[in-house]
């Protein structure tokens, strides 16, 4: 029996398949259209026509796994569950969209990270429950689960007579069979699995199981019903870490690596808002051995929590300068970030904190063998040395020979000594005096130097080479303290990340506006190579929606355009074939107005309707005109005296003989229409 939905085309919404079998309990939602198709005698595809989605521009088989993900992707629902009457509430408990929902929140990331999870591109089946009851389970689709948990043997996504990989979704699988040799997938051979195997699936059947539905009290109601990733943190803080002292250092925990639980911390204290991936949660409650449910019943002490939220403040020193001010004190010592620490320093001694002075610029550093702060390099006792050498009036050459120091290593150290004005004799007092009021030049130029600061020979030879200093003006201009908190605080690889990303917005601002004006579409490789960055980079901006919605704009314009000229072009058309009463074709028009059917069919539905229709009409009035014509070619023969046979009728209606004796078109039944007219001819 077809159905007569199908058979008609999109029905009303009241039209529903005329056989709808009972969804299984843990039927995916394909699996269920499967055995729809099969009762009604219809194909995927054309079920997937019907309720298509307005921004699908195609029905693709390819992408046939966002039924089991989210399907509102690729169909109208609403749609679909009144032809297949099932609630739509129990229809996304058959797909993994309550738990992309209640999990990660609906949207693009989402997705990206519970499709990581499902196998989208090939079938996996047991071959004895297709057997049983013909139905595929939705969490076969799991990557991590392997085995039927009905029974107890292991899943497969291979014909076991040809090796294929079965499709998603395929018209074979509507029969159960291969959709490469047609063979019967409810007679493949499957493999018995290990008792533990058996153990560690059901383990995970049940976690999957579980987060179906989540319980509400892990649900944040400010998000609109989402996992509260902020407790479940905590939580999984408590259950791998229960000592209230949270630290990643010394870490000796197998349950939870280091950098989860620094992410976790920041979770909790609400430095971050992440999301914690489905498959770290899953790994860790089951290093624990606990299930999803039993994790909404864990209380965590209140006295944990505040320990978490209590900010440790890290001891940061006292200045250990001598010609500072400020020696002695903490008034002017900052951290330094972690990155700005480096895993050693003088090759030997570790250092777990490091510490400025923003008055002298001197580092010091706690060093974790001797348990004591220090001055970094030795830098003080260097400088002391240096000071004394200097105001001895030593040349150069002779100090860089007592001191042990190479040259480049000697100004840099000379430099600091001129600007900090720690010698007897200064001869940059002048350039000091520039440099103090150019500071933002100065600061501009150690920009185009950043690269370079590492290696004082190479520092040296650029900025000769890019603004003509001098060696003890390069290193005098180094130690400035505007110089000094570029190169500390700001010039370290995230705030370079920040600069930079400041600039591409600017950049990409001007873009946009001026997208505003430009006519024509613009592809993203325009944009990027203005913008100076790669095409893809585009995307982490969201600029590549900006571009997508700019290009739909001018595409519907342009569209609206075209679309007029086709109809002004159909019409004048139409209107001289029906100054000659010729018959209109499709195929006419289509080549009138230069375009191909598949064309209008797909950018024009309405126009590509009228066409039909403008045919069809003109098929019918030929048909009029000729059976017209064709009766008063009999009554002219007649009157006359003319015999009135196919041969004549040919010549006055010049047409062939051969076509009359076809009994085609208008000329069916004309044996019976001659008879009638000439007896009505007689009559009168």
């Amino acid at each position: 029996m077809c159905n007569k939905l199908i058979r008609k085309g999109v029905g009303t919404v009241t039209e529903r398949f005329t056989i709808r079998p009972v969804l299984g309990a843990e039927e995916s939602l394909t699996g269920y259209l499967l055995r729809v198709c099969s009762k009604n005698f219809v194909d995927i595809p054309t079920i997937w026509r019907i309720c298509q989605n307005d921004s699908i521009y195609k029905v693709d088989m390819n992408f046939s796994f966002n039924f089991d993900i989210y399907p509102e992707d690729i169909v109208k629902v609403d749609k679909l569950t009144r032809m297949c009457k099932l609630p739509l509430e129990k229809m996304q408990y058959h797909t993994f969209k309550s738990i992309l929902q209640n999990y990660y929140g609906i949207g693009s990331s989402g997705k990206k990270l519970i499709g990581k999870e499902i196998e989208k591109k090939n079938r996996k089946y047991c071959s004895m429950c297709l057997k049983e009851n013909g139905q595929f389970n939705i969490l076969w689709q799991v990557k991590e689960i392997t085995m039927c948990d009905k029974h107890f043997t292991s899943l497969t996504d291979s014909c076991t007579k040809c090796s294929s990989k079965q499709k998603y979704l395929h018209n074979n699988l509507i029969y159960y069979k291969c959709s490469d040799c047609n063979a019967l997938l409810t007679n493949q051979i499957q493999s018995v699995i290990s008792d533990a195997t058996i153990q560690t699936q059901l383990r995970i059947y049940e976690d999957w199981r579980s987060l179906f539905r989540i319980p509400r009290n892990l649900l944040s109601r400010k998000k609109g019903l989402i996992l509260n990733h902020r407790k479940l943190a905590l939580i999984l803080l408590y259950l791998t870490h229960p000592s209230p002292k949270i630290s990643s250092r010394n870490h000796n925990n197998n349950n939870i690596s280091p950098s989860q639980m620094r992410k976790f911390v920041k979770l909790v204290k609400g430095d971050i808002d992440e999301t914690i991936s489905l498959r770290n949660c899953l790994s860790i409650i089951r290093k624990v051995n606990i299930t999803f449910k039993q994790l909404s019943e864990v209380k965590v002490p209140l006295s944990y929590v505040r320990k978490i939220l209590k900010s440790n403040k890290k001891e940061i020193g006292d200045c250990l300068t001598p010609w500072c001010k400020y020696q002695g004190t903490k008034e002017k010592l900052k951290l330094i970030s972690e990155h700005a620490k480096g895993k050693s320093i003088l090759g030997k001694n570790l250092y777990s904190r490091i510490s400025v002075c923003t008055e002298c610029w001197m580092k010091f550093g706690f060093c974790k063998k001797e348990k004591k702060w220090e001055c970094l390099h030795g830098d003080v006792d260097i400088i002391n040395g240096l000071i004394t050498l200097f105001n001895k009036g030593y040349p150069k050459a002779v100090i860089s020979r007592k001191s042990g120091l190479s040259y480049y290593t000697l100004e840099y150290y000379l430099g600091y000594l001129t600007y900090n004005n720690l010698l007897s004799k200064n001869a940059m007092e002048k350039f000091i005096d520039y440099l103090n009021s150019h500071e933002n030049e100065l600061i501009q130029s150690f920009k185009l130097l950043r690269n370079f600061e590492r290696n004082r020979e190479t520092l040296a030879q650029k900025a000769k080479e890019l603004f003509g200093w001098k060696n003890e003006e390069v290193f005098t201009a180094y130690w400035h303290s505007k110089v000094q908190e570029y190169i500390i605080f700001q010039s370290n690889e995230r705030n370079v990340r920040l600069e930079n990303k400041e600039l591409l917005e600017a950049k990409t601002k001007e873009v946009l506006d001026n997208l505003k004006s430009v006519d024509a579409e613009v592809s993203m490789e325009e944009v990027a190579s203005y913008v100076q960055i790669n095409p893809r980079t585009l995307n982490y901006h969201n600029i590549n929606k900006a571009i997508q919605e700019h290009n739909d704009e001018k595409r519907k314009a342009l569209s609206n355009i075209e679309e007029n000229e086709i109809k002004k072009s159909i019409k004048v058309f139409v209107g001289l074939k029906g100054k000659s009463q010729e018959q209109i074709f499709v195929k006419q028009i289509y080549k009138h107005i230069g375009k191909t059917p598949k064309y209008i069919r797909n950018h024009y539905p309405m126009i590509y309707k009228y066409i039909s229709k403008v045919a069809k009409e003109s098929k019918e009035k030929q048909r009029v005109f000729k059976s017209q014509k064709l009766k008063e070619v009999i009554i002219y023969l007649y009157t006359n005296n003319l015999e009135v046979n196919f041969e004549n009728i040919a010549l006055y209606m010049n047409v062939s003989v051969w076509y009359i004796s076809s009994y085609r078109g208008v000329f069916k039944g004309i044996g019976e229409l001659i008879r009638t007219t000439i007896d009505e001819l007689e009559s009168e």
